[in-house]
């Protein structure tokens, strides 16, 4: 914990950062992560059209990445943020309306407030990152970045605790049942809500450059060719991961039968303890850089989902579940880290858009795919195809790590 001292010199941006962050988290991986697929079922949805759903909203956020950083370049990062939120608002808003429309427009809103939810996304998943590497000192960006992921954790578990909880309450007061959709309705209100309180933390920040530096050697040469791995390294990392975002909490429902309260506990519980790995990843990055980092937590991902994939009762589901977030907390770090040190600040930017394409694709394939094996074959075989995807990221990480230690003796033995 000694190393953490360092977060005394975060300023006030960095604080005002990690809120917003840590307000998306409680929405997004608490609130919506337990109940909006539960919702979408007691609509009478099928995980097939879940899984379109989105698929859709994923690529729109591919799709819109590089279009949204380049509109951050333009305007500046920080009012790009503000747009991510709005967008957000706006975009669950419509979603929640639909119910309360005739039900031939129904899908269509829903279909509507997610892509709007989505293109939001893509602002801030663009434009986030290098904000925070402005407004950071060298020094603290190990941490500012490790802490971010432990508001996502900290903030998800207890909106999942929420979300467990408040179903049960708001059936009694409305006199419904966990059958009825209304419940989960009124409880999701509280992310849009969480993205208007957001807004209001972002008009406290400023642009003050405190950018440190950072800067990069290999795409000075070759810039193509490191976007391009990453934007592929992304997809599959994503692809595999996007297996426990996307139906999760289907599988627990409707394959092992598990209560809503159960299934709030268990996302709880993941997000809870994805915290040990976020505040370890400084360390981590530290001792092994965030290339073998990234290796290393791939590969213990691979693993989880295979045994996911094999054994189908509640207790490896839970184990594997659990395993895949911690891993992906010190993941998350090490990638925000990696994705802006390996390029000059000038093409921050652009590389975070080209991460953000590789992470929408990767998810819309684990969601729009996975939808379509889960409803052919089930959900075994979709996460062992998951661990098979992990297993290639893995691999074209060790021939990255490789091609760079030659470059580096190269380099080395010219000067």
């Amino acid at each position: 914990m000694k190393d953490w001292r360092v977060m005394r010199s975060f300023g006030r941006n960095v604080w005002l950062m990690l809120s917003v962050f840590a307000l998306n988290g409680f929405a997004y991986f608490g609130i919506q992560a337990v109940l909006l697929n539960l919702y979408f079922l007691r609509l009478g949805y099928n995980a097939e059209f879940i899984g379109t759903l989105i698929g859709f909203g994923q690529l729109v956020w591919a799709m819109m990445a590089l279009p949204a950083g380049a509109i951050g370049r333009r305007i500046g990062t920080r009012p790009a943020l503000f747009i991510w939120q709005t967008l957000h608002m706006i975009g669950l808003t419509l979603l929640l309306s639909a119910e309360l429309l005739p039900s031939s427009f129904q899908t269509i809103f829903i279909v509507l407030g997610w892509g709007v939810f989505w293109l939001g996304g893509a602002f801030g998943g663009v434009n986030s990152t290098p904000y925070l590497m402005r407004v950071s000192t060298l020094e603290a960006r190990n941490h500012v970045f490790s802490a971010q992921v432990a508001m996502f954790s900290i903030m998800g578990f207890i909106g999942s605790w929420v979300a467990g909880i408040l179903p049960n309450i708001m059936a009694t007061l409305t006199g419904t049942t966990l059958a009825d959709a209304t419940p989960y309705r009124m409880v999701l209100w509280l992310a849009p809500v969480a993205h208007v309180i957001s807004l209001v933390m972002l008009t406290k920040t400023t642009d003050t450059e405190v950018d440190g530096g950072g800067i990069g050697i290999e795409v000075a040469v070759k810039p193509l060719g490191v976007l391009v791995f990453w934007g592929v390294l992304m997809f599959l990392i994503t692809s595999s991961e996007g297996s426990v975002r996307a139906f999760f909490n289907v599988y627990l429902d409707k394959q092992l039968n598990m209560p809503t309260a159960e299934i709030g506990t268990v996302f709880g519980l993941g997000q809870f303890l994805s915290v040990i790995g976020a505040l370890s990843a400084p360390a981590f990055l530290r001792r092994f850089g965030a290339a073998r980092a990234i290796i290393f937590v791939t590969v213990g991902s691979c693993l989880a989902l295979a045994v996911i994939g094999m054994f189908s009762n509640p207790l490896a589901a839970t184990f594997g579940y659990i395993s895949v977030l911690v891993l992906a907390s010190v993941s998350t770090a090490a990638r925000g880290i990696m994705s802006q040190i390996i390029v000059q600040p000038r093409w921050r930017t652009i590389i975070s858009g080209v991460q953000t394409v590789g992470l929408g694709l990767g998810w819309a394939s684990a969601a729009t795919i996975g939808g379509r094996l889960v409803t052919q074959f089930g959900f075994g075989p979709y996460f062992i195809t998951s661990a098979v995807i992990a297993a290639l990221a893995v691999l074209l990480m060790l021939g990255y790590e490789r091609k760079a230690q030659v470059a580096a003796v190269i380099s080395k033995g010219e000067s």
